[in-house]
């Protein structure tokens, strides 16, 4: 199983998106976090660089490493398949959008 963060680009930003994998099965979806450019993404670290002009970026940084870590760690008392996987992650990112959003 693996995760990894990777940006995508909107009309004016760039979206974080998340990635999950386990042989055949992917999935992918939105963060509710954007970064302005690509001069703000640490590709390596598949993070925000630190410093930043983004306000919250060493917070959002954490929530990255919270949606990674909290989705495989629940992941693991489940018997994976796609519609399983793709559940979770919605119910995982909705959790962090409200956070945002909220």
């Amino acid at each position: 199983m693996k995760t990894k963060f990777f940006l995508r680009e909107n009309k004016s930003k760039l979206t974080i998106n998340f990635e999950f994998r386990n042989g055949s099965i992917r999935f992918r979806g939105a963060t509710p976090y954007t970064v302005n450019n690509l001069k703000e993404w640490d590709e390596k670290k598949e993070r925000i660089k630190l410093p930043s002009t983004r306000i919250n970026a060493y917070k959002d940084n954490i929530n990255l490493n919270e949606i990674s870590t909290k989705f495989l760690e629940s992941l693991g008392n489940y018997k994976i398949n796609e519609i399983t996987v793709k559940l979770y992650v919605f119910k995982l990112i909705w959790t962090f959008t409200k956070r945002v959003f909220c």
